[in-house]
């Protein structure tokens, strides 16, 4: 009988509660950001650091890990459809109601719109008006912090046709969703080559 992964869950509670401290943060660091408070305090880009460099990677991991276990249970065709069921309307959700008030309150502050919120969001945000976006280095509609999970959708949708391919051609066994270790190796050595060259600088 399987049994559901609860060091999963907690490893991903932490690492979420590390990733909001760290945004916090970041309204007190010398780095570029959203909103920035006028009190800056000395030191904390070291702090910031330290979750920096690991903070993304473990997310990741942790999608990565549950996804192998996930995949295992439904097939490749039912963990597909099942990580487009619970992403999409989340993204959908987010990039309508969720972020758009963290947008224009940005733009808002920095004094690119003196528009009330309902009248940017509905003559400016809904109808992708890319007047304000451009003057804000965005794209409206935008995903904005939510990029994790856009990646994240493409990433196991990747992962979903892999492994339905590995299987087709025998190269994985139907119960072990796992790929040769050269191809675990070479394989994110070259998607990170490639999207460093192809993928723009301004996106995450």
């Amino acid at each position: 009988m399987e049994t559901r992964k609860y060091y999963l869950d907690w490893l991903r509670v932490i690492a979420f509660c590390l990733l909001i401290c760290f945004h916090a943060g970041l309204l007190y660091g010398p780095w570029s950001y959203n909103l920035k408070s006028p009190r800056l305090v000395p030191g904390i880009e070291q702090v910031l650091l330290v979750f920096s460099v690991w903070r993304m990677p473990l997310l990741f991991l942790i999608s990565g890990v549950a996804s192998t276990f996930l995949i295992g249970k439904l097939g490749t065709g039912g963990f597909a459809l099942d990580r487009i069921r619970r992403l999409q309307p989340v993204i959908l959700f987010g990039m309508l109601v969720v972020i758009p008030p963290q947008v224009w309150i940005e733009l808002y502050s920095k004094g690119i719109t003196s528009d009330s919120y309902l009248h940017f969001w509905w003559t400016s945000y809904l109808p992708a008006d890319q007047t304000l976006a451009h003057l804000s280095g965005k794209t409206f509609p935008t995903w904005d912090h939510l990029w994790f999970l856009v990646y994240l959708q493409v990433y196991v949708l990747l992962f979903a046709g892999v492994v339905a391919l590995g299987r087709l051609m025998r190269l994985v066994p139907a119960k072990a969703p796992a790929l040769p270790l050269a191809l675990l190796l070479i394989g994110p050595a070259l998607w990170l080559a490639a999207t460093n060259v192809w993928i723009d600088a301004g996106h995450p």
